[in-house]
């Protein structure tokens, strides 16, 4: 890419010609190879700054600010004599790829430097013909999603993995592929897109195809029914009767020279349940076996498409070109780009759409390979690798997910101790999977069963069994069970019971909202109380024969120790018989509003009491305690006397180091069977 043509998308995304000024071309960014992932320099003084933006440089003005009148002052707490440093930031595993610059003003004050309110970051990016692209990865953004840029960057990406990547193409035995795919014609715009149906021995060869991801944004206006179907096998439909998103995903499956798209909504007959449900116990198996998951992650809804060019974002102030020093002597050029909205050196990216679907977390999970087309560039993972057609190190993957998720490559192959599968189940697949929505409310532990089938296979879950998104693992199932609505940092909790049952009280899957889950460790492991045992659970899986599906009436039949307790009016504490005075002893994380005080609540003891005392340098010895935990069940005498749903968790406090009511909580508790619904 030349520079000429990189300056045109520049204005596309509209930031104009960077600017560059006299002042500018003194600010060189140097470069040196060393292991340092960052290096201090020191090149203007705030009195310096000041004088650029009243000659109206733009890099000035944008280190000054300026105030509401447009006139440049100084910030509270800067002064004209502080000086700005840079630190050249380069990446965490390569220290010889510069990223960003991050510069600020130091106030001396004795021996030490304090930085001060004048200070933000810049994002460097190297145009792919000049000196300093040998240092700097990053290139500019692509306007052009569906351009040939992006095309040729996305074959030669796919070719590469397919060729030379061992891991991306094994897959695992008995692979099943979907009944139905998407045959699309050489001539787009005069043959229609038809539906093939997989008979047994096409299944036995290997059928390349394309897994679309996408955020249905409501009803879907194409589904495939009973009524059509036979018409969509036989005569198909135009590509120009489709909505945007599934144009797009046809065009571009097209273009990268495949044959098949598996569609949720196209693939499956929508009005029939039997086929239904076989797709739903083959979902893994569907997104295992495509050749490559595309998402449509910029796309809100069916109709929004995917391809269309970019917008100019508005999350840059502006861009800045500055002299690069390389190596060997020669002098490049960089461009600097401004981020009002970042709290590091890579740029705060708006979320994806799909980053709230909750099945477009597991279609990613399940993948060899994702291509995903966001609002600010186009991605290809595979297990191997991961790149950005454009801002590539600049930008984080579009799958909406933070370093709290597991990647597709450690779902399957990660052969850890059964207790680290728990830990890493709960907390880096089902919580930030739990706040994401549904079109379908009952879908929320079918769009996670896949994985959860996936993740069965791994050596420490071998032979264990799954129910209503828990692992009936005996030695963790306690922990387990510990889950809550997600607090805010407030303190407060979304409270949303699913307006139908979809799963038993005991599922974190039973309640609307994000839920967040006790650690699952050797140290808490110790802690489980000796009186509780896992004796089973009941009632058949909703898709027949599909284990890893929600199940109809599921029950846990369990043995344990229990307390009947009061609440304060308040609803927020337990209250003991035998300690009524002690109210702000047990504080209660229920899953639900509406508690009734007629209501009869027991705690279920899970967690018991320990303490122990430190040795703290200065000041002696001191108290250290491990407080119970447990779950509050409601007993529902209409059914059985045994019978139990749950209401929320407890955690028990110590109010003074001779408070021993947390300790005695459950000395007169007595251990029961219960049924838990």
């Amino acid at each position: 890419m030349s520079a000429n043509d990189t300056n045109s998308n520049l204005s596309l995304w509209g930031f104009g010609e960077p600017h560059s000024c006299r002042v500018c071309e003194d600010i060189a960014i140097p470069w040196a190879p060393d292991t340092m992932s960052s290096r201090r320099v020191k090149q203007l003084t705030m009195k310096e700054v000041l004088e650029g933006a009243k000659a109206k440089c733009a890099f000035c003005l944008f280190l000054a600010g300026t105030s509401a009148d447009g006139t440049v002052e100084l910030q509270d707490g800067v002064d004209e004599d502080q000086e700005f440093f840079y630190d050249i930031q380069t990446t965490l595993d390569n220290a010889a790829d510069v990223q960003w610059v991050h510069y600020r003003t130091m106030i001396k004050m004795g021996g030490s430097s304090i930085t001060s309110k004048a200070q933000g970051w810049l994002s460097l990016v190297a145009e792919e013909d000049d000196p300093a692209a040998t240092k700097v990865s990053a290139r500019p953004f692509v306007q052009d999603p569906s351009g040939e840029e992006t095309l040729t960057f996305l074959k030669e990406r796919l070719q590469n993995c397919l060729e030379n990547h061992e891991e991306c193409c094994e897959r695992p035995e008995g692979l099943r592929p979907p009944p139905r795919l998407l045959e699309i014609p050489d001539d787009l715009e005069n043959q229609p897109i038809q539906l093939k149906v997989i008979d047994e021995g096409d299944a036995e060869e290997d059928i390349s195809y394309v897994a679309l991801s996408y955020r249905w944004g409501g009803e879907q206006p194409m589904k495939t029914t009973s009524e059509n179907l036979e018409e969509r096998v036989e005569s198909g439909l135009p590509l120009s009767s489709l909505p945007r998103t599934f144009q797009d995903a046809i065009t571009l499956t097209s273009n990268l020279g495949l044959k098949y798209l598996w569609i949720d909504s196209m693939c499956m007959v929508s009005d029939n349940i039997p086929d239904i449900e076989k797709h739903y116990a083959n979902i893994s198996h569907i997104y295992q076996g495509a050749t490559m998951v595309l998402s449509a992650s910029r796309a809100a809804n069916v109709s929004d498409g995917f391809l269309k060019p970019r917008t100019a974002p508005t999350w840059h102030k502006s861009v800045f070109r500055f002299p690069f020093h390389a190596l060997d002597g020669t002098i490049g050029s960089v461009l600097a780009i401004g981020n009002l909205e970042r709290t590091s050196g890579v740029l705060a990216t708006p979320e994806e759409p799909v980053a709230s679907r909750a099945w477009c977390l597991q279609e990613y999970l399940l993948s060899q390979r994702f291509l995903s087309v966001g609002q600010r560039t186009t991605m290809f993972k595979c297990l191997e690798e991961e790149h950005f057609d454009g801002a590539e190190g600049l930008c984080y993957s579009h799958t909406g997910l933070g370093p709290d998720t597991l990647e597709p490559s450690n779902i399957l192959y990660g052969e850890v101790p059964s207790i680290s599968d728990m830990e890493e189940w709960f907390k880096y697949v089902v919580a930030p999977y739990s706040g994401r929505d549904h079109t379908v409310n009952l879908d929320k532990l079918v769009a996670i069963g896949g994985v959860a089938e996936d993740f069965s296979r791994r050596p420490g879950l071998d032979g264990v069994p799954y129910a209503a998104g828990l692992w009936l693992h005996a030695p963790t199932f306690p922990l387990q069970m510990l889950w809550w609505p997600k607090e805010e940092e407030n303190g407060s909790a979304q409270l949303y019971a699913s307006t139908q049952y979809r799963a038993p009280s005991w599922s974190w899957a039973s309640i609307d909202g994000p839920v967040q889950f006790s650690p699952i460790t050797e140290d808490l492991m110790e802690l489980v109380s000796p009186s509780f045992k896992l004796k089973g659970t009941s009632g058949s899986p909703v898709v027949p024969e599909w284990k890893f599906g929600p199940l109809r009436s599921g029950r846990l039949h369990i043995e344990g120790k229990v307390m009947t307790v009061k609440v304060t009016p308040d609803g927020k504490h337990l209250v003991h018989p035998n300690f009524p005075h002690a109210a702000n002893v047990g504080r209660i994380r229920p899953d639900t509003l509406g508690l009734q005080t007629d209501w009869e609540l027991e705690c279920l003891e899970l967690i018991g009491y320990k303490e122990w005392t430190v040795d703290v340098p200065g000041e002696g010895e001191q108290l250290r305690y491990q407080p119970p935990q447990g779950v509050i069940l409601l007993r529902l005498r209409n059914i059985s006397d045994d019978f139990y749903c749950r209401f929320g968790t407890y955690v028990l406090v110590k109010r003074s180091d001779e408070d021993d009511v947390a300790k005695r909580w459950f000395e007169s508790a007595e251990v029961r069977s219960l049924i838990i619904g």
